[in-house]
């Protein structure tokens, strides 16, 4: 090599090394925080890991107690993704929510209201859930029979049928009756089932065609035709139902936005002129308004409920 080229030669190889020597270097950070990273993960997944475990811990003790229990049967009446643990949780927070929002607002003893209130809204929620779960069966209920009739039509048991319509039908009427279906498998008679499933699930249009189908059975009648003729009935009260529901649930918001609206503005009034419903609750003549107001709208709330309420 010429004596001019050496240099360019040494600088080259220079750069080269030193480039490779980056490279390496970048590597190994890479490398390294990809490590912290995988360690993070690691401890994090450890860490759920562990929680998860100590809440499967209390859950299961939670539930061998008569409250767990208890907590249980709302939740797999109301059909929500929740643990017994989850919904206690759910009315300590909510009891707590209203206590602290209507103690801030007002005198301790309204806190107290508060919690009671939360309480309730958790108990409504609930309740509600489980009417809705039982207004989407029952609007299932025609499809179920019609599915249960071209089952038994083509040489299908009955056992068989309402295997076919678990599988077919969508929620809830496919958990509900894949339990009918183990109740049948484990030994049970069809009349013992599909009983539990009208308890389970009280409805008049289900305890109807859980009636035709219990004597169809013992007396031995046409099974296909009373399914059919009972679609066919629960077709027509599903869409009466649906117009009933649609008239009268304009009356239901309106009461209930006139009462949230007066309750509003007395709590609205309390903090505008400083303590009222404390100062009111400290004289006879005020505890008797509150008294008085309190039972008008309890009384409003349960005649809003009763009269709204039409059965079909």
């Amino acid at each position: 090599m010429s004596a001019e080229l050496y240099p360019l030669a040494v600088l080259g190889a220079t750069a080269l090394a030193l480039v490779v020597l980056l490279l390496g270097v970048w590597q190994l950070v890479l490398a390294w925080t990809d490590r912290s990273l995988l360690e993070r993960r690691s401890e994090l997944e450890r860490v759920e890991l562990e929680a998860s475990r100590v809440r499967y811990r209390l859950n299961a003790r939670l539930q061998r107690t008569a409250l767990g229990r208890q907590l249980g049967t709302s939740i797999s009446r109301a059909g929500v993704d929740l643990a017994p643990l989850d919904l206690l949780a759910l009315y300590a927070v909510a009891v707590l929510t209203g206590f602290v929002l209507l103690n801030v607002l007002g005198p301790l003893y309204l806190g107290v209201v508060g919690g009671v209130v939360g309480w309730f809204a958790v108990r409504q929620w609930l309740e509600g859930r489980r009417r809705a779960r039982i207004e989407e069966f029952v609007a299932q209920l025609p499809e179920f029979a019609r599915t249960l009739s071209n089952a038994t039509s083509a040489g299908r048991s009955l056992h068989s049928a309402l295997q076919l319509a678990a599988n077919e039908l969508d929620e809830p009427a496919a958990t509900e009756l894949r339990l009918v279906s183990e109740q049948l498998r484990i030994g049970a008679s069809v009349d013992d089932a599909l009983e539990t499933l009208k308890r389970r699930l009280p409805s008049r249009e289900l305890a109807v065609l859980v009636s035709t189908l219990v004597i169809q059975q013992r007396t031995g009648g046409d099974v296909v035709t009373a399914l059919r003729d009972m679609a066919e009935t629960l077709e027509t009260r599903k869409d009466l139902r649906r117009e009933v529901r649609t008239i009268v649930s304009g009356a239901v918001q309106t009461g209930y936005v006139t009462g949230g609206m007066g309750l509003g503005l007395i709590l609205l009034m309390n903090v505008v002129y400083g303590g009222m419903i404390d100062a009111m609750a400290r004289r006879p003549l005020g505890q008797l308004a509150l008294l008085v107001a309190a039972s008008l709208y309890a009384l409003a709330f349960v005649l809003v409920r009763r009269m709204t309420r039409i059965d079909v």
